[in-house]
């Protein structure tokens, strides 16, 4: 057996939580946690060629990488793990997108909104579980040979739709579908990276003889629905064990570009709400993982596919999505002025999606009233030649703070003065300690990555690409990057940062939910593909090695005050 690499896999428990604040992903203050109904892990895979350059990869049960975790796990790779040499481009941390794990972990008030709040504890138990698992996952490495095999998960098996089809279908290079095809209108292809160790090479003490895998896919963490109160890693997580029960190998399913990809299908009367083939959603999860595993675990076993032999290559850089630039050759209109704005949410967002519906889901009309107002005095500017294609109105300005505005109209301080909900009392609280400024509530600066092993390339987005995006981003890197031999692109979203939804010009016009929080504007895609595309050229030509604008870290002072301060106890047990 040839090997180029080795790899190991460990993972480490991140189950944590704060009694009663709910939990990140649905936004609904009533989804609060009580208890845990499956362990969160965080699972790592560490691959190091024969120069001895490492990358680590991990896959957290988690909604969302925050850019915080990112931070503290660098901080203490760098103090603690000196050994192991890995820099910013050599660390990959990903997020498998469950609805069902804490809040608290981020420094963005945005994001700590819905807990709402900032908690210490779930912050130190997340970026030391990941710490561990990279550390552990390290010490087993062993010699082997890896291999990326492709197979189809074909609508046919019923766990994957795309929820917003009348947007993919707005798309110039897509056959449009109805809503009982839907199932065709999301990526069937799963990306498996088999590792299987050489039997015959002497392997470090630490290492087990076993064999792992990393499986891509896109699909929503949301079998799992917003009236639970227990932890759940969702299918994703679930996965990972019944393909280990199948494969006696380790396993990590990751996302792919899932945007508007879900598991759910089929409207549940009784709760208002459409969910999956089973009315239990932990029934619904662990049926949808054990169809995920099973196609998983026949792409593992079949042909070795593509062989991964080589080196390892890593890049990234941080971009102001604020005010990124933009190739003229990814804007839909050439010769159109194509510009990035400072984040802010439409008020499409308040929709929600038929598997989490918002408070504006039952009144359609009101959005579009509002964005249909916006559209057409933009077509009346375009007769000046100043039309901006953006449609959006805007529901709350993200990216100026307390400065910002709420429905374009109203003050951001005057606004949050109304005692309506508990939330906004939060908000009242925290503008009354100086906790909140102009500072933007979402991050702005923001990690693009690509990691190269052998013919594979990994990128990292910080975003929830649709479909459409997804397949955008992959053949702008394949166009640049074939000519160094990459014959295969992985879009990895919810990594190192997190700022909201990624769709494209077409999907934008319509302002759906997907579009409403992507929230840099109609040419956020043309960035990132502008973003990725140079620093693929970077890594491949010898180019700048330029990091970029350094991210923004909000203020100790900030992030304590931020803190989740109620009348329950403390802490509960994280088991």
């Amino acid at each position: 057996m040839t090997t180029s690499f080795e790899v190991g896999f460990a993972r480490a428990d991140i189950t944590v939580w704060e009694p009663d604040m709910a939990m990140l992903g649905w936004g609904m203050f009533y989804n609060r946690t009580e208890g845990v109904a499956e362990p969160l892990y965080a699972r790592a895979m560490v691959v190091r060629d024969q120069s001895g350059g490492r990358f680590a990869y991990v896959c957290a049960d988690l909604l969302l990488m925050s850019q915080a975790v990112r931070f503290g796990v660098m901080d203490t790779l760098i103090r603690d793990y000196p050994e192991l040499e890995l820099d910013e481009a050599r660390v990959m941390l990903t997020a498998t997108h469950t609805h069902s794990a804490p809040a608290g972990y981020s420094h963005y008030f945005w994001i700590n909104i819905g807990g709402p709040g900032f908690s210490q504890r779930v912050f130190d138990v997340v970026v030391r579980g990941i710490v561990e698992a990279i550390v552990q996952a390290d010490g087993a490495r062993q010699p082997g040979r890896l291999s990326l095999q492709t197979g189809d998960v074909p609508p046919s098996a019923g766990i994957a739709f795309n929820r917003s089809w009348f947007a993919y279908n707005r798309n110039n290079d897509v056959a449009p579908v109805d809503y009982d095809h839907r199932a065709e209108a999301v990526d069937a292809t799963m990306k498996v990276l088999r590792f299987d160790p050489d039997p015959d090479a002497h392997a470090p003490e630490s290492g087990n003889g076993q064999g792992g895998m990393v499986s891509w896919f896109p699909l929503h963490g949301t079998c799992v629905h917003s009236e639970n109160r227990k932890l759940h890693p969702d299918h994703k997580g679930l996965a990972c064990g019944a393909f280990e029960s199948r494969a006696d190998a380790f396993g990590i399913f990751a996302q792919e570009a899932t945007g508007d990809v879900s598991p759910n299908h089929r409207l549940d009367k009784d709760r208002g709400l459409v969910v999956g083939r089973f009315a239990d959603d932990y029934e619904n999860a662990a049926w949808v993982a054990d169809v995920e595993a099973d196609h998983a675990h026949r792409i593992f076993s079949g042909d070795r596919g593509l062989p991964i032999d080589g080196t390892l290559a890593a890049a990234i850089r941080y971009v102001d999505f604020a005010a990124a630039p933009i190739d003229p050759r990814f804007t839909a209109h050439p010769g159109a002025p194509a510009t990035t704005r400072a984040a802010r949410l439409g008020v499409s967002m308040a929709l929600g999606t038929a598997e989490g519906p918002g408070p504006l889901y039952p009144m359609p009309w009101i959005t579009q009233l509002c964005n249909g107002v916006v559209r057409a005095a933009d077509v009346v500017r375009g007769f000046r030649g100043v039309r901006s294609h953006d449609p959006q109105w805007p529901m709350l300005e993200l990216g100026r703070g307390l400065d910002g505005r709420l429905m374009g109209v109203f003050g951001m301080r005057a606004s949050m003065s109304l005692p309506v909900d508990p939330i906004f009392r939060y908000v009242q609280s925290l503008i009354k300690e100086g906790a909140l400024d102009s500072t933007p509530w979402v991050p702005h600066i923001v990690p693009v990555q690509i990691v190269c092993i052998g013919p594979l390339a990994i990128a990292a987005v910080p975003f929830e690409p649709s479909t459409v995006a997804g397949r955008r981003l992959r053949q702008t890197l394949l166009e640049e990057l074939a000519p160094a031999g990459i014959e295969a692109v992985v879009i990895n979203p919810y990594a190192n940062a997190y700022a909201g939804y990624l769709t494209t010009f077409e999907e934008y016009q319509v302002q759906h939910y997907e579009a409403g929080y992507t929230i840099f504007g109609p040419w956020q895609l043309a960035a990132a593909r502008t973003a990725l595309a140079s620093l693929a050229r970077d890594l491949t030509h010898g180019g700048s090695d330029d990091l970029g604008p350094r991210p923004h870290r909000i203020p100790d002072e900030h992030i304590i005050r931020q803190a989740y301060i109620k009348p329950w106890p403390a802490y509960g047990s994280p088991t």
